[in-house]
């Protein structure tokens, strides 16, 4: 049997006996909205102007049950409008495949023998199965990207996907290649590994990037305690700017404990935070853990906004490399510090000692310190009491923190024993000192972003409703 429409052909043969049904699609090029796509179907956008060209082959098994497919496609002008990929509609993508598994018609298993995508000069490789064909999934796949040029993994993406960066270079190459397996049903029988080869070096910047706007007055977009957009003005001379030295070396140890314990030894990625973040949201599936270092974080505060998408996060990958390649380490942390939240409309760390503990950051105490570092994940909320003091649970919270901060040689056993004998209190520059030693200051640590407070505190009280010490 053959039929047609312009530009592409099916062919087809059903046995008169027991065999597989065959069908080729061959030809090309068409348009999407000739063969019946619709607008906004998929997600797809502008489908009059994508153009199709396809050599498949699909062969439906005799047992009515399983679909093997083999064949090649190139979409041209594809447009795409979806909320995780981007805040508005993204235009212009190339698109070239070769795929060959087999697949269930009910979808619960699918076996990818050779998949291969080409975006522009870059070419991304799966092969591998997924399998949820009992109650519990299981998955096994090879992923990665063959050597390439970093300028040529610039160009492939469109500048409505990555319009920030949009218009940087870069020289060196780029590779990656992985594996993940991972069976719902037994938790021990997870493997996940990657190799990144990552040699790009950022020779030119659009000049709304260059981190040399950051050595004066900047504006940027921040966000208000209702999640609505605001320009703020930072930078060294605004108020609440706080240089390096004039921070308590407590703040950097407590935010390295709290956020990023490598920051020292990375360029800008943590690989076993990356292993532990994809363990864990497996396992729960759904997001409990990222992997965002100090430096990733810095490049989102700096340049991009809050949405969870594909174009912020490729973004905030190229712009973490080109921070990492542009700053020292100390610098850096002085920005990062100076621009991230700590509560609503509370941006750096100069505003957040003034607010919470009414002195200069220079002089923040090691529970102090811990306890600003500790809002980070979520600066909204707020763990003081009716009565100022920071309750007992996330008190004991910071008590390990603490003993980690040590463990790391990020604060002396000296300076450990000082702060164990301290109870942070909102508003007052000098936190109660207690005697002997407080409860839970003899708990052995764990990893600060496993930790949980042992009680509960009264999350909806805010902070400015504290008596004034």
């Amino acid at each position: 049997v053959e039929a047609g429409v312009t530009g592409i052909t099916f062919r087809g043969s059903v046995p008169m006996a027991e065999g597989p049904v065959i069908l080729d699609v061959v030809g090309g090029p068409i348009s999407l909205a000739t063969l019946g796509v619709q607008e906004g179907n998929m997600g797809l956008v502008n489908v009059q102007g994508v153009v199709l060209t396809s050599d498949a082959h699909l062969k439906l098994h005799p047992d009515g049950k399983n679909l093997s497919f083999d064949g090649t496609f190139l979409a041209k002008n594809v447009g795409v409008s979806h909320p995780r990929v981007a805040p508005g509609s993204v235009l212009g993508l190339e698109l070239a495949a070769k795929l060959r598994g087999q697949v269930s018609l009910d979808g619960r298993v699918l076996r990818l023998d050779e998949g291969q995508v080409d975006v522009g000069k870059v070419q991304l490789q799966l092969r591998g199965t997924v399998d949820r064909s009992r109650d519990k999934a299981r998955v096994d796949v090879h992923f990665g990207i063959p050597l390439v040029a970093c300028q040529s993994f610039l160009d492939a993406l469109p500048s409505s996907l990555v319009p920030v960066v949009h218009g940087m270079t870069a020289a060196g190459t780029l590779s990656l290649a992985g594996h993940l397996r991972w069976d719902e049903a037994n938790e021990k029988d997870f493997h996940f590994e990657y190799a990144a080869g990552n040699d790009c070096r950022i020779t030119s910047v659009p000049p709304s990037v260059d981190v040399r706007t950051f050595r004066s007055s900047f504006k940027r977009r921040a966000y208000d305690a209702k999640g609505n957009p605001v320009e703020v003005e930072s930078g060294p001379g605004t108020p609440g700017w706080v240089g390096r030295d004039g921070i308590s070396h407590f703040i950097e140890a407590a935010v390295m404990t709290c956020e990023d314990g490598r920051f020292r030894r990375h360029r800008g990625f943590d690989h076993e935070a990356i292993h532990n973040s994809v363990r864990e949201n497996l396992r729960a599936r759904k997001f409990l853990r990222g992997a965002s270092t100090i430096s990733m974080q810095l490049a989102k505060n700096l340049y991009l906004g809050r949405e969870k998408t594909i174009s912020r996060k490729l973004q905030e990958l190229i712009l973490t490399t080109y921070l990492e390649q542009a700053l020292t380490k100390d610098q850096i942390m002085e920005l990062y510090l100076n621009v991230v939240e700590f509560g609503p409309m509370t941006f750096g760390i100069g505003n957040a000692s003034s607010r919470y503990f009414n002195k200069h950051p220079a002089s923040l105490s090691l529970g102090q310190s811990m306890y600003l570092a500790s809002i980070l994940p979520a600066p909204s909320r707020q763990h003081f009491g009716k009565d100022g003091k920071v309750t007992d649970g996330w008190m004991r919270y910071l008590y390990k923190l603490m003993r980690i901060a040590a463990k790391m040689r990020w604060v002396s056993e000296v300076e450990l024993d000082y702060g164990l004998g301290e109870w942070v209190v909102y508003g007052s520059p000098d936190p109660i000192r207690l005697t002997p030693g407080p409860e839970g200051a003899e708990q052995e640590p764990g990893e600060a972003k496993d930790l949980e407070p042992e009680d509960g505190d009264p999350f909806g009280w805010k902070p400015e409703q504290a008596p004034t010490y």
